[in-house]
């Protein structure tokens, strides 16, 4: 009994010896581990202090770096430039023009490829073929007679050189041949509305009075030809040249009757459009993106409309001012 609990008290010593040298000295712990590390020469990593370890780079510092790495080998320069230069067939120069600009510190390189894409410019529709406007008479003149039975003239009622006779014209037309050495040639419409007021009575004396209230209603219609001279670059001198059937009613504010009829004849229109695209590219742009119009113009054109038949004869002049629109 006594040699067995000898034996134990041995044991129990190795093992507190054992754990006291694993702690002691942990190179001997996982001694098959340092076997290995022997034979196969397997050097310890030395441990990295804070004295070892290199200072943190500044901002400018990783700038400086990027550049360098960028200048040194420029195809690792702005890799999603190089994808979206494959994808959309963009030319070389793109992707190098953003190289060149990432290089150099520029800014918002895929920006700069964009802006050489041609399908990112405003594509305008290529070929012009209508055109429509509005004029407002600035003057006219009257010479109008009738070979009814009438006690008074026109000029006796109405006095149409003293005053100012409102009228205002629509035009639509539509472009068969167009180009710059030979112009355009097309068919148009026009619509005018003239009026004007007097007082009178009529009477074989020719005698005016205030108690009656004349008003002159005349609405000529216009279809004919026109063509453009579009040989200048910001001027475009025009002639229209059609036949015109004028309907025309003449009221009075008394118990006689009003009095209307049509009478025919032609219509001599020329002039000339001012293009106001050059003033702003980007207003130009908005209208044709709105409302479909490529060009815009300022108009001024002499009207002459002479009728051939008909009750009432008309001689009228007129000056008008307005805009074009070209589709």
């Amino acid at each position: 009994m006594m040699l067995l609990a000898l034996a134990a008290s041995a044991a129990a010593l190795a093992l507190a010896d054992q754990s006291s040298v694993d702690y002691a000295n942990p190179g001997q712990v996982q001694p098959y581990i340092e076997s290995l590390k022997k034979k196969y020469d397997i050097k310890p990593r030395p441990i990295e202090t804070d004295a070892d370890r290199p200072a943190p780079k500044t901002a400018a510092e990783e700038a400086a770096s990027d550049r360098q790495r960028f200048s040194d080998n420029p195809t690792e320069v702005q890799p999603h430039i190089e994808k979206l230069r494959k994808e959309h067939e963009l030319p070389e120069a793109v992707s190098q023009k953003g190289a060149d600009a990432a290089s150099s510190g520029g800014v918002q390189p895929y920006i700069e490829s964009g802006k050489m894409r041609q399908d990112l410019t405003p594509q305008y529709k290529s070929k012009v073929d209508q055109a429509a406007g509005f004029t407002v008479v600035a003057s006219n003149k009257f010479n109008l007679k009738s070979d009814k039975v009438q006690a008074n003239t026109f000029e006796a009622v109405y006095n149409p050189d003293g005053k100012y006779a409102p009228s205002a014209e629509l035009f639509y037309e539509r472009q068969l041949v167009r180009s710059r050495a030979l112009g355009a040639l097309g068919l148009d419409i026009r619509m005018n509305v003239i009026t004007i007021q007097g007082h009178g009575v009529f009477t074989k004396s020719g005698a005016t009075s205030t108690d009656t209230t004349f008003r002159f209603y005349a609405v000529p219609v216009t279809l004919g030809a026109t063509y453009r001279f579009l040989q200048l670059r910001f001027v475009d001198p025009f002639i229209s040249l059609g036949v015109v059937g004028i309907p025309f009613l003449e009221s009075r504010d008394d118990d006689h009757p009003s009095r209307r009829g049509i009478s025919r004849g032609y219509n001599v229109t020329g002039g000339i459009a001012f293009n106001l695209d050059w003033i702003s590219r980007s207003d130009a742009w908005e209208q044709y993106d709105s409302h479909g119009i490529l060009h815009t113009y300022v108009v001024a054109q002499l009207e002459y409309l002479r009728s051939l038949s008909g009750p009432v004869q008309f001689n009228y002049d007129g000056m008008y001012l307005g805009l074009m629109f070209e589709f």
